[in-house]
């Protein structure tokens, strides 16, 4: 059972603490809400904040998360002195439950048909689920950059691109390492849903449900400003959010098959996950995407696919061999 926290009392301690204004924080409380939703807020405030609380072992003692007002889909990750903080936008939060929370009937859509009935099997709705997944992809991607300890934590880390920079590989390899150690939390998180609510799985159900988690994370990287800039790899600060995708489906799918290793129940095949996200995210992004990030989508399909590719294997490389990067961080003291 996960604690109940004051979101109003830590958002004094912080105050007190850091330049951070009580004009600069979202208090989900008293924003005329329903009353779902600001359970949902205070929920992952719970979650979230209990996990920075237990983050001593990468030397953070104080760190706080707040929701900012931004009507945005982005967060950011920064420091004062040595109180850590993440700022989530309210506007990811509330952009992810009206894409996949509120649609009960995503799963109906044309051509879905196999994902729906995986998903009657399961004893917890799969769109809740990718609502779910996509708010702590977002958390554990700022985690990582707290966790780096990076001299651009300083004047702050975004998820997303907030102005056009120059090109930056050491940037490139710190939102590639962040995306990394995500998906691997993600992988811990979607390994217990599957294990928990998804006892009677057929052979090839798991691999439905992994690729229909990654496809809400297309969807959701779809929605970052940078999307609507066409595909690109060594350029700005930023990865291109179809190059992110690869690398995360890559980190997920491989931790969900260590996890399973001492069971041998899943057995999966990396290469159906990847063709069943590609036809599921395209079903969905017709759904829950605008035009442009659309047109965008399929000249990526069509024509920057292997670019992306070859991208993901370079930084992979570089990420595997920094011991100072977040995913190595977490694997030393897992091992």
């Amino acid at each position: 059972m996960v604690q109940t926290l004051d979101y109003q009392l830590y958002m004094r301690w912080m105050i007190s603490e850091t330049p951070i204004k009580h004009t600069e924080i979202f208090f989900f409380e008293n924003e005329g809400l329903k009353k779902e939703l600001v359970a949902k807020f205070q929920k992952l405030f719970n979650l979230y904040q209990g996990s920075l609380n237990r983050q001593g072992k990468y030397g953070i003692k104080k760190a706080t998360i707040f929701f900012n007002h931004n009507h945005s889909v982005n967060a950011k990750a920064t420091v004062f002195n040595d109180h850590y903080l993440i700022s989530i936008n309210k506007g990811t939060i509330c952009t992810l439950w009206k894409k996949f929370y509120l649609k009960s009937d995503l799963m109906k859509l044309e051509g879905l048909d196999k994902f729906d009935k995986v998903q009657s099997n399961a004893g917890y709705p799969i769109n809740k689920l990718m609502f779910q997944l996509c708010c702590h992809f977002s958390f554990y991607h700022e985690l990582a950059h707290l966790i780096q300890k990076s001299d651009y934590l300083t004047v702050g880390l975004s998820e997303d691109v907030t102005s056009s920079t120059n090109f930056n590989l050491e940037r490139h390899v710190l939102e590639y390492d962040a995306d990394a150690f995500s998906a691997v939390s993600l992988g811990t998180h979607l390994y217990q849903y599957i294990r928990d609510w998804c006892p009677n799985l057929k052979n090839g159900d798991a691999e439905l449900i992994i690729s229909v988690v990654a496809s809400s994370i297309f969807v959701y990287l779809m929605l970052f400003e940078s999307a609507k800039i066409p595909f690109y790899t060594k350029l700005d600060s930023h990865l291109h959010p179809f190059v992110r995708l690869l690398g995360i489906v890559h980190y997920m799918t491989d931790y969900i098959k260590h996890l399973d290793a001492t069971h041998g129940v899943l057995n999966l095949d990396s290469s159906i996950i990847n063709s069943e996200m590609m036809v599921c995210s395209k079903l969905i992004s017709n759904e829950l995407l605008d035009d442009q990030a659309l047109t965008h989508l399929k000249v990526f399909f069509k024509k920057n696919t292997t670019d992306a590719r070859n991208y993901n294997i370079e930084l992979l490389e570089l990420v595997s061999t920094n011991i100072d990067l977040a995913f190595n961080k977490r694997n030393i003291i897992a091992n």
